[in-house]
């Protein structure tokens, strides 16, 4: 990224520094009228860290090199994580008895010998007299049926 010989980096490049035991870099002057800016990267001061924000430096470099560099930051920062929102929970629709028994009815009658069909259609009777009675409460359901005579 710059010469070895004065240990200095040249005018107008980026550098890695540590500050506070962690790895962030510090842009050019010239990018922001004469002030110094630099991008947090919340990564301790390792040698693995230090070559993933070097590779992040050098991306920088070659924007601003290509006159391609993002001003806001927020194509070199850290992603940020997902917004979450607060959804409503679903309220569980409730079925009645007689809906419930048709649909599987109507699901079976293709395959159904004469004999099996006429025991269905007693109990689609059966069911009918439960009225609109839903499947939230099966003990009253119970209850229901063997009150009910065939």
């Amino acid at each position: 990224m710059y010469s070895k010989n004065s240990g200095r980096a040249p005018k107008g490049s980026v550098g890695i520094e540590s500050f506070r035991g962690r790895l962030r870099i510090r842009l050019p002057r010239h990018l922001y009228d004469g002030k110094q800016k630099y991008l947090s990267t919340d990564l301790a001061d390792t040698d693995i860290n230090r070559r993933v924000v070097d590779a992040k430096a050098k991306l920088i470099e070659s924007d601003i090199a290509l006159e391609r560099f993002d001003y806001t930051l927020a194509k070199y920062g850290k992603p940020k994580p997902p917004q979450l929102t607060v959804l409503e929970p679903l309220k569980p629709q409730s079925m009645t008895v007689i809906d419930i028994w048709e649909r599987y009815a109507a699901h079976k009658l293709p395959g159904l010998k004469a004999k099996t069909q006429e025991k269905y259609d007693n109990l689609t009777r059966l069911y009918r007299k439960l009225g609109d009675l839903t499947i939230d409460e099966p003990l009253i359901v119970k209850q229901k049926l063997e009150q009910q005579q065939l």
